[in-house]
């Protein structure tokens, strides 16, 4: 069981055939957009101050959750998993990963305007970019689920 498993594995990475499906390129947005949040975040001059710690938090989880979840499906273990709703599972995350980035995307704003700093106002935008591409993947997953049913 183990080499069948070692070959399945090897196999799903060298086609990289979720990659290239839509649910495979928003998750790479999402860790991409998750990072520059991040990254801008911390090289503002107010990094220590208590809403950009929340926003590192949030948004560094968001990236790594997003790699974790591309990970877990380009290893096609949904599919292993039959008892487990896994587009559930998936619309759950991305809505509640959506709700997230809108609240660090306002408190980023609103920090950002109070003050005046630039690099909060390039992560406000990517934060609220990471929303809209993660709302447009929950419609997705919503959609998806319904043609199946």
């Amino acid at each position: 069981r183990t080499i069948i498993m070692d070959t399945r594995i090897q196999d799903h990475f060298k086609n990289g055939s979720f990659i290239k499906t839509k649910s495979g390129i928003l998750y790479i947005l999402h860790a991409v957009l998750s990072n520059l949040t991040f990254v801008c975040t911390i090289w503002s001059i107010y990094a220590t101050f208590p809403p950009c710690v929340w926003i590192e938090v949030v948004s560094f989880s968001g990236f790594v959750l997003a790699l974790v979840l591309l990970l877990i499906n380009m290893i096609q273990i949904p599919s292993d998993l039959g008892c487990i709703p896994w587009d559930v599972v998936e619309i759950i995350y991305t809505s509640i990963w959506a709700f997230f980035f809108a609240i660090i995307g306002i408190v980023d704003g609103e920090f950002a305007r109070k003050s005046n700093d630039s690099v909060l106002g390039a992560a406000t935008f990517f934060a609220l970019l990471a929303m809209g591409l993660l709302v447009t993947h929950t419609f997705l997953l919503i959609h998806n689920r319904r043609s199946k049913n």
